[in-house]
């Protein structure tokens, strides 16, 4: 039987290999709207006014005026 006589020499290099995890944060930003509803109350107010004109038989006393400057309704005399 021969032997044969076989010298190995055996080199071993390292590599690294980086293998990157991050880690990954999530901020969440929320907004909340509340919506407020007023209901002020206001006042208004509102004026009338009805007029009736009837004829009637009475007659106001004769006016005569001198001319348009004495005319006043004012002094009319009312009975």
């Amino acid at each position: 039987m021969t032997h044969h006589n076989n010298d190995v020499k055996t080199n071993i290099f390292n590599k690294v290999v980086t293998h990157v995890h991050p880690p990954q944060t999530t901020t969440v930003y929320k907004l909340h709207i509340n919506h407020q509803h007023y209901f002020p109350h206001t006042e208004s107010c509102v004026n009338e006014c009805c007029e009736t004109h009837t004829m009637s038989e009475y007659r106001l006393p004769h006016v005569v005026l001198k001319d348009h400057s004495d005319f006043n309704l004012l002094n009319l005399p009312f009975l």
